[in-house]
C-alpha cells in the first residue's frame, strides 16, 4: 500500500501529479471499500474522463493560482480518507461523513475541470460528463439505496430445504466463463424464487459477479424498457425514458460497454408466456450478461433449462413440520400428524 500524503510530503506537486496519485489511489484502494464501492467505480469513471484533461490544464493552461492550490490540498486529503475508509468499520460514524467529503471533492474536480474545458471548446467529454455525472440527491450514500428502483437481491430463506443440489447445480453453470442464459422452470410453489436467492447471495457468485447482480420480480409479461431503466438506475444512478425496446437495448449495450469487462448477472423471477421476444433481444444483444429466468413456462433459447422437481415426501415433511413449529411454538409434531 503506498504511503498517503501527509504533511509536507510532495510540497511541490503539480495538479496533474496530485489528480494521477488521487486516481490510482480510487482504483487500487477505493474498490476494496465495499461499502461505498459504487460510489468509487463512479467517482474513478469521472476520474478516467478527465484525466486527459488534466493533463492538457498541467501543461497548458494557466489556471488560477488559489484555486488550483486549494483543489490540490482537498485532493491529498482525499488520498488520506479513502486509505482510512479501507480501514475503517462500516458501523462507523465517520463511514458517512467520509464519503460525503469524497462526494464534495468529486464536485470540486468536475466544476474545476468544466471551466477549463469550456476554455478549451473540449465539448466531447463535457457531454459525457453531463451524461453521467449524478447531481448531488441523486448521488445517494449506497446505505440509504432502498427504493421502488432497487434490483437488490432479497433475503434468502432461513430455512431452506431440499435446495442443495440444484444450488450447486446451477451456480456451477453460473461460474462457468462463458455467458450463460438459464431458464429455471417448476410449477408455483416448488422454490423457484428461494432457489435463485440463494444463488444470489453465495460467496461464489459473488466473487464472480461483484456487485453487478440484479434481481427483478417480474410477476407478469416481461417489460423490456422498465428492467433496463432499472439497471441503469443501480448502475449508474439514472433512469433515463426509451423510445422503444430496441431504444432500450441500445442504450444498455452503451452503458455496458462503458463499465468495462465486468460479467454482470440477471436474475428475472417470474417471468410469463408472451414474454419470449423481449427475452431474446436481451440475451442476443447484450454483452457480458448472463440472465436467469424463473417461470412456469418453459421458454426457447436458453443455453441451460433447469426443471426444478417438488419436494420429495421427506424434505416436504421436514419444512411442513418446521413452518407447523413455527406457529405451535413446538418442533415436537409427530408425522403421524403431519401425514394427516
Amino acid at each position: 500500500m503506498a504511503a498517503p500524503f501527509v504533511g509536507g510530503a510532495f510540497p511541490e506537486a503539480t495538479f496533474g501529479e496530485v489528480f494521477k496519485v488521487l486516481h490510482d489511489t480510487v482504483k487500487n484502494v477505493g474498490s476494496k471499500v465495499l461499502m461505498f464501492k459504487s460510489f468509487f467505480k463512479n467517482f474513478e469513471f469521472n476520474l478516467y474522463l478527465l484525466a486527459p484533461v488534466v493533463e492538457e490544464i498541467n501543461e497548458k493552461l494557466d489556471c488560477p493560482e488559489q484555486e488550483t492550490q486549494s483543489l490540490i490540498k482537498k485532493m491529498k486529503t482525499a488520498k488520506q480518507l479513502i486509505h482510512i475508509c479501507s480501514e475503517t468499520q462500516e458501523s462507523s460514524k465517520f463511514y458517512r461523513i467520509f464519503a460525503t467529503k469524497l462526494i464534495e471533492l468529486d464536485e470540486a474536480i468536475v466544476r474545476f475541470c468544466k471551466v477549463q474545458m469550456q476554455a478549451q471548446n473540449r465539448g466531447d467529454i463535457l457531454q459525457i460528463l453531463e451524461q453521467w455525472k449524478p447531481t448531488r440527491e441523486e448521488m445517494k450514500l449506497p446505505i440509504l439505496m432502498i427504493d421502488s428502483l432497487s434490483c437488490s437481491v432479497p433475503r434468502p430463506l432461513d430455512f431452506p430445504v431440499g435446495l442443495d443440489i440444484p444450488l450447486k447445480e446451477l451456480k456451477t453453470q453460473l461460474l462457468k466463463e462463458k455467458e450463460q442464459q438459464i431458464l429455471l422452470t417448476a410449477p408455483g410453489g416448488c422454490g423457484k424464487t428461494a432457489l435463485v436467492t440463494m444463488l444470489g447471495h453465495d460467496q461464489e457468485i459473488k466473487g464472480k459477479f461483484e456487485d453487478y447482480i440484479f434481481f427483478v420480480p417480474v410477476s407478469k409479461t416481461l417489460n423490456l424498457m422498465v428492467i433496463v431503466q432499472r439497471l441503469f438506475h443501480n448502475i449508474c444512478y439514472r433512469e433515463p425514458e426509451f423510445l422503444s425496446d430496441e431504444d432500450a437495448i441500445n442504450q444498455l449495450q452503451d452503458l455496458l460497454t462503458r463499465i468495462g469487462s465486468s460479467p454482470i448477472l440477471l436474475i428475472l423471477d417470474d417471468v410469463r408466456p408472451g414474454s419470449e421476444f423481449r427475452l431474446e433481444m436481451l440475451m442476443i444483444h447484450v454483452p457480458n450478461l448472463n440472465i436467469l429466468v424463473t417461470s412456469r413456462t418453459s421458454f426457447p433459447g436458453f443455453s441451460f433449462t433447469y426443471n426444478l422437481k417438488p419436494l420429495n415426501d421427506e424434505d416436504a415433511t421436514t419444512l411442513l413440520r418446521h413452518t407447523a413449529s413455527l406457529q405451535a411454538g413446538s418442533s415436537h409434531i409427530p408425522v403421524v400428524v403431519i401425514k394427516k
